[in-house]
C-alpha cells in the first residue's frame, strides 16, 4: 500500500468507523474465480479497528459468467438473514437464460446482476425481475441514454422493483451540462428506488493514488442527485485484493476523498442505507431447486477457455482460474493471522517458498 494510502487511513478516527454498522452491498462469491462464501465471510467478519470494521451483513453477488448457483444458494441458506444473494442470467440460448432466471427467483435471490447488452437485448429478464418485485444490479447503468431510460421505465412500471448500480464511479464528471442528453440520467439518479454503489474504488481508470482524487467530481454530482440516503458501500471482494487494496482502505475511502464525513453520513453510507433498503425488508422466500445439468456443462466449457484468467495487479500477472482458486483460499487463511497482509506480499512469499 502507498504511503499516501496508509497516511489517509491513519488519519481517519477509528471510533467513528467502529460506531457505524457496516453492510457490504457488493461482495462477490463463486468458485473458482471469486472463492467460497465461507472465505468471504471469514474476511468480512474480521475486526481490526481502526484499520477495518467487521461487516455485519452482506449481499453476495455472482460475477460475470460464473454461474456458481450452488455456492450462492448454499450461502443464502447457511447465513440466513445476514446475507442476501444476487445471481446472474446464464445460458447459450434465450430459453436457457430465462430458465436460469426463474430458477434463481424461485431459490430466493434478491435480484440479478445484469450487464447492458442482455438488459437491452432480452427484456424478459427485467420483466421477470419486476413481476417478482426484485432488484436489478445494473452494470454501467448510465453508460448510454438507452440503458438509463430502460431502467427508469422499469422502475416506473414496477413499484416494488429496485435498481442498484455497482462500481458506480468514473474519473470524470457525471454531467457536463447537456441537459437534453443528460435529463434521463438526472431523472434516474433522482429516483427514490435507484441506489448507486461506490465500489471498485481504485480500479475504474483513476490516474491518482489513494483516495483517487480524480473520482471526486463524479462522486460530488452523484451525491447531489441521489442524496446521502441512497448511497451504498460495496467492497467488491475479492477483486479489491487483485488491485492490492485492503478492506479497511475501501471502508475509509469516501471519508478520505471528501475530507471526512459527518456521523450520519458515514453511518448511512457504510450500512444504514443498505439496512433500510435491503435487510429491513422481508427476504424473498427460498425454495429448494435443482440446477440443470446444462449449467455445469456450459460452465465447464467457459472455464476451459484460455482467455478466462484472473488479472492480478494492474498491468501485472494473469493467472488461470484453477491456479488462482487455491491461491485465494490460502491467502484468506493467512489473513486470519495477519489481517494487514497485502496480497502482493503473500504472493511473493509463496514464490519464495
Amino acid at each position: 500500500m502507498s504511503q499516501t494510502c496508509m497516511r489517509s487511513m491513519s488519519e481517519q478516527p477509528g471510533a467513528e468507523n467502529r460506531a457505524a454498522p457496516v453492510i457490504d452491498a457488493y461482495c462477490h462469491v463463486g468458485l473458482p474465480r471469486f472463492g467460497s462464501a465461507e472465505d468471504a465471510w471469514a474476511v468480512l467478519g474480521q475486526e481490526r479497528s481502526p484499520v477495518q470494521s467487521r461487516v455485519e451483513r452482506a449481499v453476495f453477488v455472482l460475477g460475470p459468467r460464473i454461474p456458481d448457483y450452488a455456492t450462492l444458494f448454499g450461502a443464502m441458506q447457511k447465513y440466513g438473514e445476514v446475507v442476501r444473494g444476487i445471481g446472474i442470467p446464464f445460458g447459450d440460448t434465450g430459453e436457457q437464460v430465462l430458465e436460469s432466471v426463474l430458477l434463481q427467483l424461485k431459490a430466493g435471490v434478491l435480484g440479478l446482476r445484469v450487464e447492458p447488452h442482455p438488459l437491452l437485448a432480452q427484456p424478459d429478464i427485467l420483466m421477470l425481475l419486476g413481476e417478482w418485485g426484485r432488484w436489478c444490479y445494473a452494470i454501467e447503468a448510465v453508460s448510454t441514454p438507452e440503458v438509463a431510460r430502460t431502467l427508469l421505465s422499469w422502475l416506473d412500471r414496477y413499484p416494488e422493483a429496485r435498481v442498484a448500480a455497482p462500481h458506480f464511479l468514473k474519473p470524470r464528471l457525471l454531467l457536463v451540462g447537456d441537459d437534453q442528453a443528460e435529463g434521463v440520467v438526472r431523472e434516474l439518479l433522482s429516483h427514490p428506488r435507484f441506489y448507486p454503489i461506490f465500489s471498485r474504488h481504485g480500479g475504474l481508470g483513476s490516474r491518482h493514488s489513494y483516495p483517487h482524487e480524480d473520482l471526486l467530481p463524479w462522486v460530488e454530482q452523484v451525491i447531489a442527485l441521489a442524496g446521502w440516503d441512497r448511497i451504498l458501500w460495496g467492497s467488491e471482494y475479492p477483486v479489491l485484493f487483485w488491485r492490492d487494496e485492503t478492506l479497511g482502505s475501501c471502508q475509509h475511502w469516501l471519508s478520505a476523498l471528501l475530507g471526512g464525513l459527518t456521523p450520519p453520513q458515514l453511518a448511512g453510507y457504510l450500512g444504514g442505507n443498505a439496512m433500510r433498503a435491503i435487510f429491513e425488508v422481508e427476504s424473498p422466500p427460498m425454495e429448494r431447486v435443482a440446477i440443470p445439468a446444462w449449467v455445469d456443462a456450459q460452465f465447464g466449457q467457459e472455464l476451459a477457455r484460455p482467455d478466462r484468467l484472473v488479472p492480478l495487479f494492474p498491468g501485472g500477472v494473469n493467472v488461470p482460474m484453477a491456479v488462482y482458486a487455491d491461491l485465494h483460499h490460502r491467502y484468506i487463511a493467512a489473513l486470519t493471522d495477519d489481517p494487514l497482509l497485502m496480497f502482493s506480499r503473500f504472493v511473493i512469499r509463496q514464490l519464495a517458498d
